[in-house]
């Protein structure tokens, strides 16, 4: 798996962002726009979306989390601890520019070990 396959632009649909979550297994996606991180989308979201009475061909932007949690190039040492604490099972890894550079996985991947995703 890339690490681009857990993003998604805030201008796709909620049911583009639903196919990427259940192809990734992650239960969740990073929202890009113009290659920054703008937010964050899990399968709660969209669920709490929809039982407001939002539609699957709304925009990923009106569903996600705008205060996504992250890591920067330079904290990836403490990712399992900070998945941990927050309880969360993927963090994107970004530059500070907030480009999404990497995302580390709780359950796959180890930053700074072969396991680690890697754009391909």
């Amino acid at each position: 798996m890339k690490y681009t396959d857990l993003l998604v632009n805030k201008n796709e649909s909620l049911s583009q962002a639903m196919n990427k979550i259940d192809k990734g297994g992650k239960k969740i996606v990073f929202v890009e726009t113009e290659m920054r991180l703008v937010g964050a989308l899990s399968d709660g979201d969209i669920r709490r979306f929809l039982l407001r009475g939002g539609k699957l061909d709304s925009l990923v932007s009106e569903a996600m989390n705008t205060t996504p949690k992250f890591l920067f190039d330079t904290q990836c040492s403490g990712a399992i601890n900070y998945m941990l604490s927050n309880k969360i099972d993927a963090v994107p890894v970004v530059d500070e520019n907030l480009r999404v550079r990497d995302v580390v996985c709780l359950n796959r991947t180890l930053c700074g070990q072969n396991r680690r995703l890697q754009r391909q």
